[in-house]
């Protein structure tokens, strides 16, 4: 059970795009199940081929707090700039700087209710080197100002 919520938990932390929230949902049901009918059930081990996109989410995820370019991304993965944003909006309907920068502000959201470090430091540990600015994107994403949270 707890590696069915560690998927679930693992994959939003990973961006809500449509398959990420999707995948989540339905693994949702199947942990609710769990509860319900307190069974045994396998616990999946499946080898996960994962394509170019999944291995780009899981690099800006281990990469968080760093700035990463989109040049960087394509390169690792020996497409064009171009062909890769393409494979990545595909997938995530995201631009994948975008992608990126929406994982940063959750991992924000996410300091910001549950530790009491200040949005300087924040901004700061997110890679940005100005916090003004990262308080006007983190507004322009979020939806709401930084102080507003937690």
């Amino acid at each position: 059970m707890l590696c069915l919520f560690s998927k679930i938990y693992k994959t939003l932390e990973l961006g809500y795009s449509i398959d990420n929230l999707l995948f989540s949902n339905m693994c949702l049901s199947e942990f609710i199940t769990l509860f319900v009918y307190n069974s045994r059930h396998y616990e999946t081990t499946a080898a996960e081929n994962s394509d170019c996109v999944d291995s780009a989410i899981l690099y800006m995820q281990e990469h968080i707090k760093d700035n990463i370019s989109l040049n960087e991304l394509s390169r690792q993965h020996n497409y064009s700039v171009s062909r890769f944003s393409n494979l990545f909006k595909q997938k995530t309907g995201y631009a994948p700087i975008d992608y990126f920068v929406q994982m940063k502000m959750q991992k924000a959201c996410q300091q910001l209710d549950f530790t009491n470090r200040s949005i300087k430091d924040i901004a700061f540990s997110m890679g940005f080197d100005d916090p003004y600015y990262f308080s006007k994107r983190f507004r322009t994403i979020i939806g709401m100002s930084p102080k507003n949270t937690g």
